[in-house]
């Protein structure tokens, strides 16, 4: 029975469904988070972008601009493969060169959103610069093996030779991996730091939040690039690393423009312990505060407002909640 005879499909043998069916699911979902990122980027430009620093504007533009880049580089590879080159029975195994240039952008993208995360470590660790290298010299260190990897497969006219460079990929998979990873840690570990030196209810509950906050912006792109390298070891032939490598452009952009978004609702938590803590002390009996006089209130009022707008000052530059605020 030649049926029987004849070997099952393994998952890493190349097929249409995992080469050029998976880098097709890459640019709908690609367009999907540029969507997301988009809306996230008119919220910014309503919230924050009349009071942000240069800096973070500039960010913000460079990484829509880029973000743009990939996505349409991404569209006219999959077009040119699928509909240019339906009838050419040689199309799917040239290389169309806007597939590696649109690694380009994905590689500044990630460059300048892992700078700006050793950039907020600089500040909450009070200027150690020896833990802002630690995240800039490993993201270098990618963005450079990236751009290699992406120059060398310019030079390539038949696709199946991106197996040459398969290792250079599963390297800069890892090596992103570890760097977004240690993103996490180091700024985990300087809010868990200053949680231990709090007595503060209000400071206490706000570290808790950043903690997660920071833990769950990172998580997306941590498994992006673990799932493109255990991809690259379980299937070399496909395409299916590709997806997830060209996914991490996006999410990165997503996970910045998160970032910068959620400060309003970070400081409306600190805000809404504010206006217990300026409660409590309206209603306190005149006696505790001075002599029976009026003039606590005003002061009660004044101490209120106080913390709150030391909240707002700190997150808004990325720093801790200062010990004098709550003192007060």
């Amino acid at each position: 029975m030649p049926s029987n005879s004849e070997p099952a499909a393994s998952p890493s043998m190349a097929t249409v469904h995992n080469t050029f069916g998976v880098l097709y699911d890459a640019v709908v979902v690609s367009g999907v988070l540029y969507g997301a990122a988009v809306i996230q980027e008119w919220i910014y430009y309503q919230k924050y972008w009349r009071k942000d620093p240069p800096m973070n504007k500039l960010l913000v533009v460079l990484v829509l601009m880029t973000d743009t880049c990939q996505v349409v580089l991404l569209t006219e590879s999959i077009y040119v493969y699928l509909v240019t080159g339906h009838l050419d029975p040689l199309a799917f195994s040239r290389t169309v060169k806007t597939l590696p240039v649109a690694i380009f952008p994905g590689a500044i993208i990630a460059l300048l959103v892992r700078n700006f995360s050793a950039y907020r470590t600089y500040r909450l660790s009070k200027g150690n610069w020896i833990l802002a290298a630690s995240i800039t010299v490993p993201s270098l260190a990618v963005f450079a093996s990236t751009l290699f990897y992406a120059t060398t497969a310019l030079g390539y006219q038949d696709i199946a030779e991106f197996e040459n460079i398969q290792k250079v990929s599963l390297a800069i998979a890892i090596l992103g991996a570890v760097v977004d990873s240690l993103i996490s840690v180091i700024i985990i570990h300087l809010l868990l730091s200053h949680k231990g030196h709090s007595d503060n209810r209000r400071t206490t509950d706000l570290l808790n939040f950043l903690i997660i906050f920071t833990f769950s912006t990172g998580v997306p792109t941590s498994l992006a690039a673990i799932a493109s390298a255990i991809s690259l070891a379980v299937a070399p032939h496909t395409m299916v690393y590709i997806f997830w490598f060209t996914l991490l452009g996006s999410l990165y952009t997503n996970s910045l423009m998160v970032t910068l978004n959620s400060r309003g609702y970070i400081r409306s938590r600190g805000s809404d312990e504010a206006i217990q803590v300026q409660s409590t002390l309206r209603f306190r009996p005149v006696t505790e505060i001075i002599s029976g006089t009026r003039s606590g209130l005003p002061n009660s009022h004044h101490i209120a407002i106080r913390i709150h707008e030391q909240t707002e000052i700190d997150l808004e530059l990325g720093r801790y909640p200062s010990e004098s605020s709550e003192s007060k």
